[in-house]
C-alpha cells in the first residue's frame, strides 16, 4: 500500500523518508505481516468456531451483525418473525339468572359439554347453563359460553366506571379488543375443554340500559366477544391458555340473521 504524507510514500506503514522502501526490506516486512495475518486469521477462526458452537449460528450472527446475516436473523417487524399472540384466561364469571349481576368464579370453573359454565363441577351454573337467560327460549349452541377480551372497554371514555365483567360475558381473555373475532368458525381449546365459536356476541340494548351508559351498544359493537359451544367438557381457570384449532365454517349454527350483525348506525344505508 502506498500512502502520501510525511517525508514521502510508505510501504505497509514501514520505512523512513524514502518514497519506497528497498525491495528486500519490503519482502521481509510483508513476510512478517503475512505471518502475523495468518496467525490472526487462525485465532479468529478458532474463536468464531467456539462461539458458533456455544451460541448457535443465528445468535452469533445477530450479536455480531454479520454482513449478509439479514436473511437469517429475523426482523421483529416481519410477520414471520412476530411472536404468536398467546391468549390466556383473565377471569371467569357466572350470573345465576338474567337479573343477577355476574359473580367472578374463585378458582376452577367447569365447562359442561352441550350445557355451559358452572362455578366448579358441582357449583352454581350460569344463567344459560340453567336455561334462565334472557334468550334461553331461543336455543342455539353458541349461547352456551361467551368470551370477551379483557381490553374490550379500553379507550371508551363513557365506560370508565365499568369493568369488563359488567358486560355479562362468561370468560375474559387477555388479548386485543377485537382479537377474538378471528375465532368465529374455528375450533379452539381453553383449559382442558374444547370449544367452537359460532358467531360474534353482539351487544344488546338491555345491556346498555342496565349499565346506564348511553351509546355503549354502538361503541362496543365489534368488541363484545364471541358465542361458543362446548364440544368437550373440562376445567378452566385464570392463566389457562387459549389454543386455536382448525377452521370449520360449515359448522356454524346460529339463529341470528345477517342484518343482526350490522352496526346499528349503519343499518339502512
Amino acid at each position: 500500500l502506498v500512502s502520501a504524507g510525511g517525508g514521502g510514500g510508505q510501504v505497509g506503514g514501514e520505512g523512513g523518508g524514502e518514497g519506497f522502501c528497498h525491495p528486500e526490506r519490503a519482502r521481509g516486512t510483508m513476510g512478517d505481516r503475512g505471518r502475523a495475518f495468518a496467525i490472526g486469521v487462525a485465532v479468529g477462526v478458532a474463536a468464531s468456531f467456539l462461539a458458533w458452537k456455544c451460541l448457535g449460528s443465528d445468535t452469533l450472527a445477530a450479536s455480531l451483525a454479520l454482513p449478509g446475516a439479514e436473511g437469517r436473523v429475523e426482523d421483529e417487524g416481519a410477520p414471520s418473525a412476530r411472536r404468536p399472540n398467546t391468549m390466556r384466561v383473565a377471569g371467569v364469571f357466572v350470573a345465576p339468572t338474567n337479573r343477577d349481576a355476574p359473580v367472578e368464579v374463585d378458582g376452577i370453573a367447569f365447562l359442561e359439554k352441550g350445557v355451559g359454565v358452572r362455578a366448579g363441577p358441582d357449583g352454581q351454573p350460569d344463567r344459560y347453563a340453567a336455561r334462565k337467560g334472557s334468550y334461553s327460549h331461543k336455543q342455539e349452541p353458541g349461547r352456551q359460553v361467551t368470551l370477551i377480551s379483557s381490553r374490550a372497554l379500553d379507550g371508551d371514555p363513557g365506560a370508565e366506571a365499568l369493568s369488563v365483567g359488567d358486560c355479562r360475558r362468561n370468560i375474559l381473555i387477555e388479548c386485543g379488543p377485537t382479537d377474538l373475532n378471528e375465532l368465529v368458525g374455528r375450533h379452539f381449546s381453553l383449559g382442558t375443554a374444547k370449544l367452537f365459536s359460532h358467531r360474534l356476541t353482539v351487544p344488546c340494548k338491555p345491556l346498555e340500559k342496565r349499565l346506564k351508559v348511553p351509546g355503549l351498544m354502538e361503541r362496543l359493537w365489534d368488541r363484545a366477544g364471541i358465542s361458543c359451544e362446548v364440544l368437550e367438557g373440562g376445567t378452566v381457570q385464570v392463566g389457562d391458555a387459549l389454543e386455536v384449532g382448525q377452521e370449520e365454517r360449515s359448522r356454524i349454527d346460529t339463529l341470528m340473521t345477517p342484518d343482526k350483525f350490522v352496526r346499528p348506525s349503519e343499518r339502512g344505508k
